[in-house]
């Protein structure tokens, strides 16, 4: 048995396998009514593609007053996704927020640093 499968079964899972005549698709959508994302810790690279194509593109933001509290964004440079999270408290005069990660890791986001995108 390996990791993946252990650590499903750790957790009462059914053995991510497929059945007799599953298809891809079928088993890609147990594996979804399974363990609902993003709260997956253990979300395979197929579905996370799946789920990826399904999801519309974050849209890039200009200033802090396009950013409600709750809005999830993320921080990036050059691309590269620096830091992705909720907003908890925008100061708009400043051109900065805090945001929280769904870890718990808290950051201020100054604007002129990064380019942010909202989902």
């Amino acid at each position: 048995m390996d990791q993946f499968q252990a650590n499903l079964r750790a957790l009462g899972r059914a053995a991510l396998v497929p059945c007799d005549g599953e298809s891809a698709e079928e088993l890609l959508e147990r594996i979804q009514s399974a363990v609902p994302y993003p709260d997956n810790p253990f979300w395979s690279v197929a579905a996370e593609g799946w789920a990826a194509a399904a999801a519309p593109a974050p849209v890039r933001v200009a200033s802090c007053t396009e950013l409600p509290d709750g809005a999830r964004i993320e921080a990036r440079v050059a691309g590269t996704v620096h830091f992705a999270g909720n907003v908890t408290h925008a100061l708009p005069g400043m051109d900065l927020f805090w945001a929280v990660s769904p870890t718990g890791d808290r950051r201020l986001i100054e604007f002129r640093n990064y380019e942010v995108y909202r989902h």
